[in-house]
């Protein structure tokens, strides 16, 4: 509900990461921006991926690192409650695009275990290439954790051979804004119906 009532996540006609490699596919009906939060918001989003890896029994891991640009304060949060060190990975942008480098720009220990955080997943592109430019420094990738499952693949798709998981799926997201009368039920399907397009 903070993050509707903050304007980050909005309804409406949307380009995705996805628009870079496919620039004719439908625009989005809803784009969620977690990014430029409040400290308070970037803490709570810190406590309940903590919540998330004590459910999921997530305990053997070294470091964190917060995928770039919109992971990054997330994952700060996430290290500071449960007390890991934060790593930070280079991410360029050219005229190819954006990437992940394999520049990890704090001081680590190869051998040492890792999980990932991000805001969300879409498709695997980004998570598949953070985890290989992660493990080019010998690191291990045991999880990654994000804050919403779009529901267009990428989370089912990673989990083939990677853990993944998200907090909250958008549909369920969708059913509580419908609920407190925030979206109309035509509003969730219109999402609904892109997602399994």
């Amino acid at each position: 509900m903070s993050l509707l009532n903050l304007a980050k996540i909005k309804f409406g006609a949307f380009r995705l990461k996805l628009h870079e490699k496919n620039p004719t596919a439908p625009l989005s009906p809803i784009y969620l921006n977690i990014r430029e939060l409040p400290e308070w918001l970037y803490a709570l989003a810190g406590d309940i991926l903590h919540d998330l890896v004590v459910q999921e029994r997530i305990t053997d891991f070294d470091y964190v690192i917060g995928i770039p640009n919109a992971g990054e304060p997330i994952g700060k949060a996430f290290a500071k409650a449960v007390s890991k060190p934060h790593l930070r990975i280079q991410k360029v942008e050219n005229e190819e695009g954006r990437h992940i480098t394999s520049t990890i720009l704090d001081p680590f220990e190869k051998g040492k275990k890792v999980v990932l955080i991000d805001d969300l997943i879409t498709k695997a592109d980004t998570k598949r290439e953070a985890i290989k430019s992660v493990e080019a420094n010998g690191l291990e990738v045991v999880a990654t954790l994000v804050l919403y499952d779009r529901e267009q693949g990428g989370l089912i798709e990673l989990n083939k051979d990677r853990m993944v998981i998200a907090v909250a799926k958008l549909s369920e997201t969708l059913e509580f804004f419908v609920g407190k009368k925030k979206i109309t039920s035509e509003t969730r399907d219109e999402v609904m119906k892109y997602i399994i397009a």
